[in-house]
Order: structure tokens, then sequence, then C-alpha cells
């Protein structure tokens, strides 16, 4: 080899037997060529770690993967360090001198180039073994550039300096960049793999190569420059100064050498950076130290290491902080009120980890409130929530570049609005009465009030409703023999007192299901022979209807068998709880059939809600609407495949837009509901009043002690216990039909009469 590139590879052979110890991250090994030993020094404490690691002789320069450590040596032996046991194991190459060496970034493959008899080994680190062997002229620094697709080389051909491209891929030599120098010595890239930095000893340079063009730009910096690193931010090069003891360095932004410093020895060769860009290690070979320099307080320190160390290469482990996903605390279940503003800050509960943002807030089960909503970039829930409720629950986790952090799940119980006391129950029941219960009684209990007598004209109450503006209780009223009407009375009405208006409607058969819509000044009547009806809200007598829908058979209108009615007036929405054609292909399946408001005749209706994912069971469901959230309620059931003496039932909640096999909302359901029961007994009515923001439920029974009405917060979610249940002997119930929240007082929407 050329005399004056020799005297810059320097070997020695003294042996130095030194424990194995376990690492800690990161670490940087500094090769001893006076010593033939490896120091390691843990870059946390700038300390040594342990003592010498004992190698071959004559190691020279150093690269370190996720789990060893490779150095070579000036007798062609590879030396492989176990970072974990620091256990060393050795691989000879048919080289008289391996010089420089680098490991690609996924660790699989080492380069090692065999200066003086002009090779590059490609060792495969599984058996490290060679897997290509290529000719290039004397090489010595190497750099692969981060993505793995390229290998660069420095070497001097004897006439020039030049750097060899290797095509990672497929072991081939590309094209070499000429450089306009001699002794191309140490050579980094740049962390976005566009540049590369190489020392050209001889000429006293530093070469700046382009690699989108291989333009070449040339620092002069005296000195017979030999080490050179990139920091990891790529804002900064350094290089070291062998014969005047300096460190210099370079502004990549401006490709200018800005800054020399004193590394704390003589003659320094290697050189590296910290994981966090702060230091700067050098190997200060004749001085046998490696001088610490901190960028920002720009003080050295120094630490003893080995005899003459070269650390040639990039010595310092490459840290990457473990994938430590941010964590997620334990939010406390939350508390809110229908109608009052919300807030939960996520971010309050968040630990970051590796000083990563968090990238995202998710909810990855359940919902939240009606009214509440999550901001997915600052983990900010907030809104009105809209509804009273209980058991709605989110199920939420954070993320950042790591991953997800473990999940954590939030309970909602929202308080319906203050002063929003429930009114009387009014109950309808066979017995040709309606029974009221103040908001006081529960259970078993007698009613506080029933109209009732020959005065009130009622014969087999079913259906009903109430409108608070008017403060009218609207009763479907049936004899079963063809006797049919709905009586109207005022809210108070209590005792023998007669209907305020009697509308006959004997012709379309029993009243099902009622719907008072003060928008249009309408009244809906949903029977067995009315499929609905509408007229004019205050229509007495044998009044002409408005409007009628076809139904039976074939009709385009789908109907069959309707049971319920709800509107949406703001929408001119008509809903219609319905069953299939018991010789349908979904036989007695319920569905939801959605017409516009003023739908007539034999009409196919706009919309329809139902199947599996639905989960309308059999039967018709009755129905319940919400014109504030414009969510629609739907009782429904089924018997129990496995035991056919069990009905459960459920409340299903819809968006007034669903359209056809949709999941709901939310349902409420499970045995704590009391919704599951005997199959003989059935749903027969529900309601919802916006006031106290309930749901009423109405069981059918042909035990007069089985009948029952259960309330609900609209809001409700799940396995919940009713608010309250009425029924037993003491109720007097018989066979009931509907209930509705009716007050005993006409009370102003703002509580004052």
């Amino acid at each position: 080899m050329p005399a004056s590139i020799a005297h810059r590879i320097v070997f020695a052979t003294l042996m130095v037997v030194s424990p194995l110890l376990a690492q800690a991250e990161p670490m940087a090994w500094i090769s001893n060529q006076g010593s033939n030993s490896l120091s390691v020094i843990d870059t946390a404490t700038d300390t040594l770690s342990g003592g010498p690691i004992t190698l071959p002789p004559l190691p020279h320069a150093v690269a370190v993967s996720a789990t060893r450590v490779y150095v070579t040596h000036g007798n062609g032996i590879l030396s492989i360090i176990d970072k974990a046991t620091r256990m060393v194991s050795t691989k000879s190459f048919p080289s008289n001198t391996l010089a420089g060496v680098a490991v690609g970034p996924d660790g699989s493959r080492v380069y090692a180039s065999g200066y003086g008899t002009d090779q590059l080994f490609v060792i495969d680190t599984t058996t490290n073994n060679a897997v290509a062997t290529l000719p290039i002229s004397d090489p010595i620094g190497i750099a692969v550039k981060p993505d793995g697709s390229r290998a660069y080389i420095a070497y001097d051909d004897g006439f020039t300096a030049r750097i060899a491209v290797l095509d990672t891929t497929s072991n081939t030599l590309l094209p070499p960049i000429g450089l306009a120098g001699r002794e191309a010595t140490g050579i980094a890239v740049s962390p976005d793999g566009t540049r590369l930095y190489v020392t050209l000893g001889a000429t006293d340079r530093v070469a700046i190569v382009h690699l989108d063009t291989n333009a070449v730009s040339y620092l002069d910096t005296g000195g017979e420059p030999r080490g050179i690193v990139v920091n990891h931010a790529g804002t900064r090069a350094y290089f070291t100064k062998y014969t005047t003891n300096q460190v210099g360095v370079i502004d990549t932004a401006t490709g200018a050498v800005i800054d020399h410093f004193f590394p704390g020895g003589n003659g320094p060769w290697g050189i590296d950076v910290s994981a966090d860009d702060s230091r700067v290690y050098v190997a200060n070979h004749d001085s046998s130290n490696v001088g610490i320099h901190n960028v920002v307080s720009h003080t050295t320190v120094t630490r003893s290491v080995g005899s003459l160390p070269v650390a040639f290469g990039r010595f310092i482990d490459t840290y990457v902080p473990p994938q430590l996903p941010p964590v997620l605390g334990d939010v406390p279940n939350q508390n809110g009120t229908a109608g009052v503003a919300f807030s939960l800050d996520l971010a309050n509960y968040v630990t970051t980890t590796n000083g990563d943002p968090i990238l995202s807030y998710d909810i990855v089960a359940g919902a939240l409130p009606v009214g509440l909503d999550l901001d997915t970039v600052t983990g900010l829930i907030n809104g009105t929530p809209a509804l009273a409720g209980r058991g709605a629950s989110i199920t939420v986790n954070v993320s950042d570049d790591d991953g997800a952090s473990t999940s954590d799940t939030i309970a909602f119980t929202i308080a319906p609005p203050a002063g929003a006391a429930p009114f009387d129950v009014m109950v309808s029941s066979y017995n040709a009465s309606v029974r009221g219960f103040s908001q006081a009684l529960n259970g078993n209990v007698a009613p506080s009030r029933m109209l009732t007598g020959a005065t009130t004209q009622l014969m087999h109450p079913l259906a009903m409703a109430y409108e608070p503006t008017t403060g009218e209780l609207y009763v479907g009223d049936s004899d079963y023999s063809g006797n049919n009407a709905v009586r109207v009375f005022a809210a108070n009405a209590d005792g023998n007192v007669a209907p305020t208006r009697v509308l006959d409607t004997r012709f379309d058969r029993r009243p099902n299901a009622l719907a008072v819509d003060l928008l249009h000044d309408e009244l809906v009547v949903v029977g067995s022979g009315c499929w609905p009806c509408t007229w004019p809200r205050t229509a007495i007598g044998a009044a002409t209807t408005l409007r009628s829908l076809a139904w039976g058979g074939n009709s385009p209108t789908q109907g069959n068998n309707p049971v319920s009615v709800a509107l949406d007036p703001d929408n001119d929405l008509m809903f219609i709880g319905d069953n299939d054609f018991s010789n349908s292909p979904t036989p007695n399946l319920g569905k939801v059939l959605v017409f516009p408001r003023t739908a007539n005749g034999g009409v196919a209706p706009s919309r329809v809600i139902k199947g599996a994912t639905a989960r309308i069971g059999i039967g018709a469901p009755y129905l319940a609407f919400d014109p504030v959230t414009r969510q629609l309620f739907v009782l429904t059931n089924d018997i129990d495949p496995g035991n056919i003496g069990i009905r459960h039932a459920r409340i299903l909640a819809f968006h007034a837009d669903a359209d056809g096999d949709v999941a709901p909302l939310r349902a409420i359901e499970g045995a704590a509901t009391q919704l599951d029961i005997p199959s003989i007994d059935a749903p027969y009515g529900l309601s919802f009043d916006s006031m106290t923001q309930r749901l009423l439920v109405s069981i059918y029974s042909n035990s007069n002690a089985g009948n029952r009405v259960l309330a609900f917060y609209a809001g409700d979610n799940g396995n919940v216990a009713p608010l309250i249940s009425i029924g037993g002997a003491s109720t007097g119930f018989d066979r009931i039909g509907h209930a509705a929240v009716v007050p005993v007082k006409l009370l102003f929407r703002n509580g004052f009469e």
C-alpha cells in the first residue's frame, strides 16, 4: 500500500483481559489498537461501563447494530461482540487488513473493507459469511444510506480519491464518484440520504457530494482530516484533524466550516455524536483518551480508555427510543345534566412517552351521550347533553407514533333538566278506566286519581297521547265490537267527568295508537281498520278523514298490522310500526315504515327500517319520537329461542333518518330492565315525555297482577334498572294499554304557572 496511506492505519499488539458485563443503552464502543481491547463508555453518564473487552490484535474500525458490535482488525479478522453478554467471537476474511466497517439499517448485512487486498466484503450477519466480494482499490471508510439501498465506500485508486457506490439489493457496483484529492478516508452520509461528506487526508480537504446530481464541493480544512460524522438532526458535520489536534464543525445548511474545538487530546481519529446530538465523542489516538465535547456549553471532558484508541466509524449505539405508546390514566366516570354544557379534557389524563406528541384520541367502543362529541385531535369532549340517561359509556385510547395506549372505559350519567320532576303517570286499562299515579308513587300502589264512570264514556281504553301545549289527554277507546272513538279530556280530569270532545272512529275500527300534530293541527290514528287515518285535530263526531293509507294484501304501503304511529312534524314525516305478513319471506318480522306526512292512498314508503341488524323483532313495534334530538324509539321483542316461555323485549333508538337494516344507536335491554317477561305477556305501548325525558313502557298481561308500567330515561343504554315500576294488585290494572306522563296542573315549559 502507499506509505502515505499506510501510516493512517496504525496497529499494535497488546492483549488485555476484561470481565463480561451487561450493557446499558446507549454505549460508545472504543477500539484500542495499542491494548487490543474495546472500552465501553455509557453515554448516559459518560463513565466507563465495566472493564475493557479483550479483542484479537490490531482492532481498528467499529460498527454497531441493535444487538452486536463489529470490529475490524489489521490481520483480516472481524470480531463480533454480543452487546448483552459482551462475549466475543471472530471470523477471518482473506485480507491482510480489514480497515472500515458499517452495518445496514436492518442489521442483516455488514460491509467490511479489505484494505491492501482491494476487496469489499458483504457479510450476512446470520452466518457471518461473506455473500459477496467485490473489487475496490484500497477501500477504507464505509457509510450506508439510511434507507439501506446504497453503501458508499471511500477509496483511492492510486491516482485520485473516489467513492464506490454499491447497490445493496443486487450487491453490484454502480459507477463511482470521482473526487479531486487523495486518500479518501472517513465518509458519512446525511440522515436524509442526500449528501456525502468525505475526508481527503493527503489534500487537507472535506468533499461534499450532492447525491441527486453527484456534484461535489470542497472545503479546505488543513490538519489531515480523518474521521467524520453527521449528527442525527442533519444540521452539523464534525471531522477530526489529526495533525492539528482539532475537530472542525460544518454547518450543513451553508456547507461552510463554522467552528473548531480542541477535543481534549492529541491525534484525534474516530468521531461520533450522542443520540441526542448534545455531545461529540472523539477517540484521541495519541493521548489514549476519549474527549467528550458538549456542543451546548462548549465544554470538554475526557475519559481514559485503552492504548491508542481509533474507533473509526459509527461507534455509538444508534439509540432508538423504546416504542412506548402513551399512557392513558383512569378517567373518572362522568355526570352531567341535560341542557347544561359539559366538558371533559382527556389530555389531562394522558402521560406522553419519548417526548412524542399525541396524534389522536379515539373511541374504540361505545358511544357518547346524545349532544356530546369528541375532538380526536385535542381530546376534548364537550357539548350539551340532550337527553337524560344512564348506561352510556365509551372506551377510549390515545395514540402517538409508537402506537395506541391501553384503553379506558368512561361511564356517563346524565340527569334530567333541573326542575323536571316527573308528573302523573296515566295508564289506560281494560276495565273502562284511565288510572293516574303521582310522581311519588312506585311499585304496587293504588292510583292517586282515576278517570272512570259512565260520564267518561270510556269502554276499553287502549291508546293515549298527551299534548302539553293545549293540556289535553287523547284516549283511543273501543269496545272491540265496532264502537270506537277518540275521547279528549283536560289534563287534570279526574273521576266521572265528560270528555271535552269525541271523535267517532267506529267505521275505522279500534284505535291502537294516536299522535297529535300541533304544527299542522292534525290528529293521526292507527288502528286495525285505519292504516293510518288523519283528521283535523279538533274534529268531532263522525268527521271525514283528511287522508288515509291503504293496507293489507299486497298494498304498495307494505302495511299489514299497524300498532303505532310517531310524527316528525318539523320534517313532514310519519313513522308507522308494523310487521310483515305471516306468509311473507320474513313472516311477522317487525318493521318501521316511513312516509311523508301527507302520504295518502296506496303509496310506497320512502324508507323501511327492518332486518337482522336493526333487531326489530316479531310482532309489530311500538314507537315514540323526540323532536329535539330526532330520535325514534322502538319497543320490540323476540321469543327466547332456547325457552319459548320467555319474551325478550327491548327499546331501540334510531335516528329519524335511519334506513334499511341499520344498527340502532343504542338499546335498553337485559335482566335488570325487567323487560324480559313471560311469553304470554307482551309489550303494549311506548311514550316519550320531552319535559321529564322519560320513556314509558306498558307491559300487557292477562294476569291483572302482571300488568305494569316501567319508566326509563330516553338516553338510557344497556342493562339499566327502570326508574319506576308501577304494577301489582293494588293498581287495579286489567290488561293495560298505553301510558302517558300528564301534569296535574298545566305548566308552562319554563316551570311557572
